[in-house]
């Protein structure tokens, strides 16, 4: 299903993102735990999970799922499986824009855990919606707070 069950199938053209940005509560606040951008290249759903630690024993080096391993709504309740924040940001992209975007995953590749904010803000920043989000961006929270800016 990808990420295309964010909108409904009549509208979906694949020129949707989501970025996911994960809190988990901490006494009376809370703490950016996780970022990671799902998206929709040429009609294939795209899931860049960078330093995660979702399908901790399929994935690949770079991680980024494609097809049907790029399950948002799978994604979504594994990092709410702690009674984690997951806040949602969806931005509207064109195909130009998304091009660029998994050209820029393929080269900024995994992360070490601790450093999802940094790929994603490396991977978004300059394009499209995101042109002036600035990066990198070293905690998930800030991450939230500037796109949040920008939605």
């Amino acid at each position: 299903m990808g990420c295309t069950w964010l909108v409904s199938p009549a509208r979906w053209a694949g020129l949707i993102m989501v970025v996911v940005i994960t809190e988990a509560p901490s006494g009376s606040f809370t703490v950016g735990s996780h970022a990671a951008v799902c998206d929709s290249i040429s009609g294939d759903p795209v899931l860049y999970d960078p330093g995660g630690s979702y399908q901790a024993g399929a994935r690949g080096s770079g991680d980024a799922f494609s097809g049907a391993e790029a399950d948002l709504r799978a994604f979504l309740r594994f990092e709410r499986k702690d009674r984690d924040i997951v806040r949602r940001f969806k931005f509207r992209t064109t195909p130009a824009q998304e091009a660029q975007i998994a050209e820029r995953i393929s080269q900024v590749g995994g992360k070490q855990g601790g450093f999802c904010a940094v790929g994603v803000s490396q991977v978004l920043d300059g394009t499209g919606p995101f042109s002036q989000l600035g990066s990198p961006f070293y905690f998930p929270s800030s991450l939230g707070d500037a796109l949040g800016g920008l939605e």
